[in-house]
């Protein structure tokens, strides 16, 4: 780890040379070939500095170093304008490092282009309600339906920021298209326990564990959030004394 922390820096320092550098290497390193005749493996067109770039940023990001990968995809861009931007690439990592306004730029430009999949959709969707914009990501997802109407994330996402905008039978309802009666309630317990409603996480389980094939996990989280509250109601042994 300690190696790779030294290498990432010197790659950071590299990208104001250019990513190349990364690959350069004494000639006289190399065995000279045995015969005069060209070898096509060793003729082979090297990659442009930008696909350098652009590689080394996806292996960057991977091991989970986003701002760093972020400055090689910049890099990456400037070296060939014309060759397009990297919304795709630098959308998502931007949304992990906090820039959600570039972060939201660059999905923008994806949906522009006509080319956002579903998970595009969901991404974008998902950095909005993250910075409480719900409105905003209520008609993205909206927007992802009626391109992609059975995607199960956009639809679960739908349930989610329709509670947090305060449509809750809105919201379980399409739970209820999604996961059935009482998986709907089961997961809007958990949006109430997320939002601190605890008496209403009780209400909700209360009701999904009335209704028939209910799933385990349901029982146990309701049984869990009984014995927590009765451990904090209980007094403790300074107060008895």
């Amino acid at each position: 780890m300690a190696r790779f922390t030294v290498f990432l820096a010197l790659l950071l320092a590299s990208i104001h040379v250019g990513c190349s550098s990364l690959e350069k290497r004494s000639t006289s390193q190399f065995l000279k070939p045995l015969s005069s005749e060209p070898n096509s493996q060793l003729l082979r067109e090297k990659p442009d500095e930008r696909e350098l770039c652009i590689e080394t940023a996806r292996s960057v990001a991977a091991k989970g170093h986003a701002s760093e990968a972020i400055l090689l995809y910049e890099k990456a861009e400037q070296l060939d304008s014309k060759a397009g931007a990297l919304d795709l690439e630098l959308a998502p990592l931007y949304a992990q490092t906090g820039q959600t306004e570039k972060a939201l730029s660059r999905y923008q430009s994806v949906l522009a282009k006509g080319v956002a999949t579903s998970e595009i959709y969901n991404n974008l969707a998902w950095t909005l309600i993250e910075s409480k914009r719900n409105a905003e990501a209520e008609l993205i997802i909206s927007q992802g339906l009626n391109k992609h109407p059975e995607d199960e994330r956009l639809r679960s996402a739908l349930a989610i920021v329709l509670y947090k905008l305060g449509k809750r039978e809105e919201s379980i309802e399409v739970f209820r298209e999604l996961y059935g009666p009482a998986g709907s309630h089961h997961n809007v317990a958990v949006l109430d326990l997320d939002h601190g409603r605890i008496d209403s996480a009780l209400a909700e389980l209360a009701t999904a564990t009335q209704i028939p094939g209910c799933p385990k996990e349901t029982f146990n989280l309701r049984d869990s959030l009984r014995t927590e509250l009765a451990a904090a109601n209980q007094p403790s042994d300074s107060m008895t004394r």
